[in-house]
């Protein structure tokens, strides 16, 4: 905050700092984080079947499904979701 350039006022180096951190750590993650665990290539086909059985038992998407229109046009009928969209965004 006490940074003081001729271009810029030092609170607005507190975001300009604060948003590279950010969106460095977005891209590391994008190349670092595997959707699914059939997309991966640091575990072995027996680790990749035990992990997918682990995903079914817990929570039931262990597969990976096609994105369809039909499935995006169900969830943004959900008012749940847009509810929780307009407290995030406000």
């Amino acid at each position: 905050m006490q940074i003081q350039t001729s271009h810029i006022p030092g609170w607005r180096w507190i975001f300009l700092v604060e948003g590279l951190l950010t969106v460095s750590a977005g891209l590391v993650g994008w190349f670092f984080l595997v959707d699914f665990p059939q997309k991966t290539t640091f575990i072995s086909p027996s680790e990749q079947f035990r992990v997918i059985e682990r995903l079914n038992e817990d929570r039931g998407d262990g597969e990976a499904e096609e994105l369809t229109f039909a499935k995006v046009r169900h969830h943004l009928k959900d008012s749940k979701i847009w509810g929780f969209g307009l407290i995030v965004s406000s």
